[in-house]
C-alpha cells in the first residue's frame, strides 16, 4: 500500500509517497533524493547502522544520518524519525515500529490506515481538539 502525506520542516510543508511495509525494521526510511528535492536537515547518528534488504543482504551503505519531521497522514500529525537510505522506486517507507506505536489500525482491503488510539488522542492529534 502507498500512501500520501505531508512531511513538515519548520514553516515548509511537502506531498510525499509513502510505502506501508509492515516487514520493515526501522520506524521510517527516506530516499537521498528526497531529502536533497525537500532540503531537508539532517542529523548524523553516532554510529552509523546497518540495514538487512529484504533478502537479508546487507545493503552496500551503511545509515549514517537521521531526518527529524513533522508528517501529517490523514490528519494524524507526529514527529517521525526517518533514516537516510536509498528506497529505489519510493520516496519513503514507514515501517511497524511506526504503526506499532500509534497502534494503528491498517485496512489492506480499503486502502485506508486509522489512528484512533488513546496515545493518538492525547499526543499526536491533541491539536485537533
Amino acid at each position: 500500500m502507498v500512501v500520501n502525506g505531508i512531511l513538515s520542516v519548520g514553516s515548509t510543508s511537502n506531498s510525499v509517497q509513502a510505502l506501508v511495509d509492515p516487514g520493515a525494521s526501522g520506524v521510517g526510511f527516506i530516499d537521498p533524493a528526497c531529502v536533497e528535492r525537500l532540503a531537508l536537515p539532517l542529523t548524523a547518528l553516532q554510529s552509523p547502522r546497518e540495514l538487512r534488504v529484504i533478502d537479508g543482504r546487507l545493503a552496500e551503505n551503511p545509515i549514517s544520518h537521521v531526518a527529524i519531521v513533522s508528517y501529517n497522514l490523514n490528519g494524524h500529525k507526529t514527529k517521525i524519525p526517518l533514516f537516510v537510505t536509498p528506497l529505489g522506486h519510493y520516496e519513503m517507507v514507514l515501517g511497524i515500529p511506526f504503526f506499532r506505536e500509534h497502534k494503528a489500525i491498517i485496512d489492506f482491503e480499503k486502502d485506508t490506515i486509522f489512528f484512533n488510539s488513546q496515545t493518538c488522542r492525547d499526543n499526536c492529534n491533541r491539536h485537533r481538539r
